[in-house]
């Protein structure tokens, strides 16, 4: 009997649903740690400072906290409707932020705080309802081994993009890196 390496994989095999869902979620993560070390040099090209930095980091995280409070309420329901709408609010401010700065165009603190905290509310649409189909697609005695599966590939795309953004960024210049974060 041939040994399976990774044996909780056969259930992203077996549901459409759930294999979905990770690749969904591996891209995201990807997507957003593609630009997230790289938010201090956009906020310097803007012309802010640390402290604005530090509001920016700010921002964005109580946009995820408010975003996951309500995913976990309104995203229920159809998960991946919310996962892929969320995609497309992010995607458009993440790009609008980005060709903001290649135009080298002015953008007033508040609004690049609102855009983040946006971003981050929007990122927690994408990540909450991943959590909910695996909950509904495992069988309740594998749940965790599938949930650990998971994580193991997504981990492994979040570390591999700020490699790959860092490189972008060098290549073609710091906001150039946010851009492929608008197509995941």
């Amino acid at each position: 009997m041939p040994c399976d390496p990774w044996p909780d994989s056969a259930e992203f095999r077996r549901s459409r649903r759930l294999r979905i869902a990770l690749i969904f979620s591996a891209s995201a993560y990807f997507s957003f740690f593609l630009y997230d070390a790289l938010i201090a040099l956009l906020a310097e090209g803007f012309g802010f400072d640390a402290t604005a930095f530090g509001l920016s980091i700010s921002a964005s995280g109580l946009g995820g906290l408010l975003g996951a409070l309500l995913a976990g309420r309104i995203a229920g329901n159809h998960p991946m409707r919310s996962m892929a709408l969320a995609a497309v609010t992010s995607g458009l401010a993440t790009g609008i932020i980005a060709i903001t700065a290649m135009l080298s165009l002015a953008i007033q603190l508040p609004a690049f705080l609102l855009a983040l905290g946006f971003m981050g509310g929007a990122t927690a649409f994408m990540l909450v309802p991943y959590r909910t189909i695996v909950q509904a697609e495992a069988p309740p005695d594998r749940i965790a081994r599938v949930f650990a599966s998971g994580e193991a590939v997504i981990v492994t795309t979040m570390l591999s993009a700020p490699l790959i953004g860092s490189a972008i960024a060098t290549r073609w210049g710091t906001p150039s890196a946010f851009l492929p974060a608008v197509s995941c």
